[in-house]
């Protein structure tokens, strides 16, 4: 099936005892490594496993500015950091965030895996910028001409 992806049980790890089935024993049951997936037999969990939407609250650990929060790590910075927040304001303001979640989130995301002089100096643009980054995400959607 196209956009589908087969998940494989593990090198040497049990799979279901279903013929044919190469998922691993118990995938998705309350049971998970051994007996049959959930596909052949095996028991469902009690409580399904749902996304809720949450508010997003911040801990101590993500206070600080996005800078402090950006990734970090062997990732590779993206090539243009202010399309990056344009877009992911574009998606944020369609999903009806609101303005200063996703601000924060579009600037730490776009500063990602940069070094801290480069992060630090991309953070700087964006809060000189922040008004203007305000006022285009409260204006009429794209596409929209004013009469």
């Amino acid at each position: 099936m196209p956009g589908r992806r087969h998940l494989a049980r593990e090198y040497g790890a049990p799979e279901c005892p279903a013929e044919g089935c190469e998922r691993p024993a118990g995938f998705a049951t309350t049971t998970p490594g051994e007996g049959p997936c959930r596909r052949h037999g095996g028991a469902a969990p009690a409580t399904p496993l749902t996304l809720a939407a949450a508010p997003l609250a911040r801990s101590p650990e993500s206070s600080g500015t996005p800078v402090e929060r950006r990734l970090r790590g062997p990732g590779r910075p993206t090539r243009d950091p202010l399309k990056l927040v344009r877009v992911l304001l574009t998606c944020a303001r369609r999903a009806d965030f609101p303005f200063e979640e996703a601000y924060d989130l579009a600037a730490s995301t776009s500063l990602a895996y940069m070094s801290d002089r480069r992060a630090e100096e991309g953070w700087e643009a964006l809060a000189r910028n922040r008004a203007a980054w305000a006022d285009a995400y409260a204006g009429p959607p794209s596409g929209h001409q004013a009469h």
